[in-house]
């Protein structure tokens, strides 16, 4: 293997030396094929900055942790497994005499959880952490969090398209150092498709374009794709045609062997279909074209069905950037994009955050198990939604990892230790409860993967690979890797349980040796909410009330009770999701099982807006049986009812007039008149009244024929009542002597101002203008003419009766001679009618 002499990241590696001397961390932007991840872990260990200690690099995937530890350990001239090691998922290759070590995410996840100091290690290089999986992020919150008692250990974040400003806030404003990319120049051509996600016929196009293309090479092509399923298909499609190239697959769910196959060194051309994980970290030596489908798989979390679903997901631009640089990084490159360029310009910026989207039960229970219960003051590095967490954490008390307080259970303490979610982990441990650990670890392995065969029953693949372990199975490629990764998965299990046992190592479980009935109730203890009642032909309700759809068992008696296992998002007209596999379950295991209980409830029913009691039996959250109509506590049909009321508030509070203007005057009140401690007249203030005002009441009616007016004064002391009369009018008396209406409405605008509104003739003699609140608001007056509109608004009567009011009377006693219009207003007598009396 040759290695370049100089790469471009090589002259700013000193820097990095420096930052790392005088501080604890840095950041390292590196564009692709800088030989960040091959230059600066052997660098760091020639400069002395690890000291004696061990430097970790975490690398997101198996495959690229695997080959940067090669390259490595051929660049520092020893065997792998000696300087350089690696540790991945069910493999290890390092010793004592390891210095440099390339880890896959969980595997620093769980060092840091079994031990918090990283006892040691001197340095951690966080590697590609553009991608933003959830294990990168926790990885930085756990490390800044252990930065405060160890200030020695060394932290890199290193990233080609990142932003780096908020990671050096994040890391006390460490330095940031920059390296230039080494890319040769790219042809980028768009070859838009008509059938987007059939991936054969345009990778076909544009393979016969690359290959008839005068300025071909004769280089590697690279297929980008977004799984393995695809990536079967399209090869299918490409093999019914002859290339001048071999087909070689690229994706994780090869093998070990396979995989280094597909990144060795070939002098025979080849067309590698490969998932995203060649998109960074990995450089295949000799690819010069790239054809990208511009979709990846990425995983969401779907509040529907309360689980985590891989969708199929348009690539970001600096993905799309990051894929078209693999065919430039030895030599000029040609990129066909399998879309327009309007398309990609509408494209994100960047991925989500993985922490943002998916289920975080797991997270969660490990930063709790790391820093406790107070999440308020960890540091995420940006902290998820609020929803999100809460999710997680409803989970994680459902399953009894988490007591009413946030703590951590000894259940929980137990599951953190395990490389499962939390239901698997639950299952497991429910598995060493009945003395069927080997049966619960098979049942975890499968539920945790892809199933075998994606329409056979669960039983039929616990048959299947119960088949395989005996030797009896004879399978296609694909379901025998799967298989083999089921054993390595239940192997590990089984060897992480024997902590909670004593030390003592399980034997493999024996499937055929369990009824429904036993794995039914391994499953609840992981899934207690996805137990449901067949309601109809293929129809089941949930717990929470949810409509699910499902398909029976093809053998089997009838049953009332099953857990659906795995959800889609695929409903039908009648329900909001499907369940892909399902185990039957009797009524009498369940009740074993899980608690049984009779509510009793009082709940709204909107149609006839209305409150009525039902009585429910009630299995872990599963309704059995309900009735209508029945006798509840007094208190729960009112609070139902308030409840109901507070959440449709205009159809209950519809005040006659007088009430409406006593609810402006108190709400002024309250605004200019503060020191006298006015109860809460807001819209929330009123709402908070509902539960008095609702006891004894059954429906919306009652509450709108209510007297709003005795209800609202009924707060008031005597004190506030007569400061409200006396500062707070009503009405007000005007010169003619009528008692005037005071229009408060205007004022419930902040810069609004009441309203005093009287024909012009009936304040005659009023020199001043109005004044309430204790004279701090001065009333509008608008000054009404014969057709009671208004021929003036002031809030200073003076100033008109001195200037406006002769052009006023003008113009008015012109067109109305019949009415009274006298010279000096001040002097004048005010009257009710059109003239005075005589």
């Amino acid at each position: 293997m040759s290695f370049p002499e100089h790469l471009p990241v090589d002259r700013v590696l000193p820097q990095l030396a420096k930052a790392l001397r005088e501080g604890s961390a840095a950041v390292l932007q590196a564009p692709t094929g800088s030989g960040k991840t091959t230059r600066v872990p052997p660098f760091l260990l020639k400069s002395g900055v690890l000291g004696d200690g061990l430097l970790m690099m975490l690398q997101p995937r198996r495959v690229a942790a695997r080959a940067c530890a090669r390259t490595l350990a051929a660049q520092v001239g020893d065997r792998l497994g000696d300087t350089v090691g690696y540790q991945i998922r069910f493999e290890r290759k390092a010793s004592a005499k390891t210095r440099i070590l390339v880890v896959t995410e969980g595997i620093l996840t769980r060092r840091l959880l079994q031990d918090a100091l990283l006892e040691g290690v001197n340095a951690v290089i966080l590697d590609e952490f553009h991608e933003r999986s959830v294990h990168t992020d926790l990885s930085l919150a756990f490390l800044r969090e252990l930065s405060a008692v160890r200030d020695d250990l060394k932290l890199v974040v290193m990233s080609a398209t990142l932003q780096t400003e908020p990671v050096s806030r994040f890391l006390s404003n460490c330095p940031i150092i920059t390296a230039e990319g080494r890319t040769y120049p790219l042809t980028i051509h768009h070859h838009p498709t008509t059938t987007p996600r059939d991936f054969g016929p345009a990778c076909e196009g544009a393979l016969n374009a690359l290959f008839a293309d005068p300025e071909d090479d004769g280089g590697h092509v690279l297929i980008f794709l977004p799984g393995a399923p695809e990536i079967n298909r399209v090869k299918r499609h490409l093999d019914q045609k002859s290339w001048p190239a071999k087909l070689v697959p690229l994706h994780g769910s090869l093998s070990s062997s396979e995989q280094d196959a597909a990144l060795r060194p070939s002098r025979e051309r080849r067309i590698i279909l490969s998932t995203n994980i060649a998109e960074t970290s990995l450089t295949i030596e000799g690819v010069s074209a790239v054809i990208d489908s511009g979709y990846q798989k990425q995983m969401f979390h779907h509040v529907g069905t309360g689980i985590d679903h891989l969708d199929l997901v348009r690539i970001s631009r600096a993905s799309a950037k990051q894929r078209a640089g693999r065919a430039g990084r030895q030599r000029p490159g040609r990129v066909i994009r399998l879309w327009d360029d309007a398309l990609h310009q509408m494209l994100s910026e960047n991925d989500e955050p993985e922490m943002s989207r998916i289920d975080l039960a797991s997270t969660l229970l490990q930063v709790i198990d790391f820093h406790g219960p107070d999440l308020d003051d960890f540091p995420f590095f940006e902290r998820p939604p609020e929803a999100v967490l809460n999710r997680a954490s409803n989970t994680l008390r459902l399953l009894g990892a988490l007591g009413d307080d946030g703590r951590q259970t000894d259940k929980g303490r137990r599951l953190a230790g395990l490389p499962l979610h939390p239901r698997l982990g639950a299952i497991l441990l429910e598995g060493i409860a009945r003395n069927r650990l080997g049966e619960a670890a098979s049942l975890c392995a499968l539920l945790g993967e892809r199933p075998l065969r994606e329409s056979a029953e669960l039983s039929e693949q616990m048959e299947l690979y119960a088949d395989w372990r005996e030797g009896k199975a004879r399978l296609d490629p694909g379901t025998e890797r799967a298989c083999r990764r089921l054993r390595d998965i239940e192997r590990q299990l089984l060897r992480q349980a024997a902590s909670l046992t004593h030390g003592k190592t399980a034997p493999p479980g024996n499937p055929r040796s369990m009824g429904s009935e036993e794995w039914a109730a391994l499953l609840l203890a992981g899934f207690p909410d996805r137990i449901c009642r067949v309601v109809g032909q293929g129809l089941g309700r949930m717990v929470g009330g949810r409509g699910i759809a499902f398909t029976p068992p093809k053998h089997g008696s009838s049953f009332d009770l099953f857990i659906a296992v795995r959800l889609s998002e695929r409903g039908t007209d009648r329900t909001a999701g499907k369940a892909d596999q399902i185990v039957p379950i009797t009524l009498a295991t369940a009740r074993t099982l899980l608690p049984t209980e009779t509510r009793e409830s009082a709940v709204f029913d909107a149609q006839r807006q209305a409150v009525r009691g039902v009585r429910q039996t009630v299995l872990g959250g599963l309704v059995l049986d309900e009735k209508q109509g029945v006798a509840v506590d007094a208190e729960a049909m009112s609070t139902a009812l308030a409840e109901a009321a507070a959440q449709h508030f205009e159809r209950v509070f519809q005040p006659d007039p007088k009430a409406r203007r006593l609810l402006t005057r108190l709400r002024f009140a309250a605004r200019h008149l503060p020191e006298e401690g006015w109860p809460d007249y807001t819209d929330s203030g009123l709402r908070a009244m509902l539960p008095t005002l609702c006891f004894g009441k059954k429906n919306f009616e009652a509450l709108r024929k209510m007297d709003w007016q005795v209800h609202l004064l009924a707060p008031l002391s005597w004190q506030q009542r007569q400061l409200l009369d006396r500062e707070v009018p009503e009405r007000w008396q005007v010169p003619s002597g009528s008692s005037v209406i005071i229009d408060y409405e205007p004022a419930q605008d902040p810069a609004g101002t009441p309203v005093l509104a009287a024909r012009i003739q009936e304040m005659f003699g009023m020199a001043e203008t109005p004044r309430i609140a204790r004279g701090r608001v001065a009333l509008l007056c608008h000054l009404l003419g014969p057709n009671r509109r208004p021929v003036q608004i002031t809030s200073d009567l003076k100033s008109f009766w001195d200037g406006g009011y002769a052009e006023v009377r003008k113009e008015l006693r012109s067109r109305y001679p019949k009415h009274y219009w006298p010279e000096n207003p001040y002097e004048a007598q005010a009257i009710r009618g059109v003239r005075p009396r005589k």
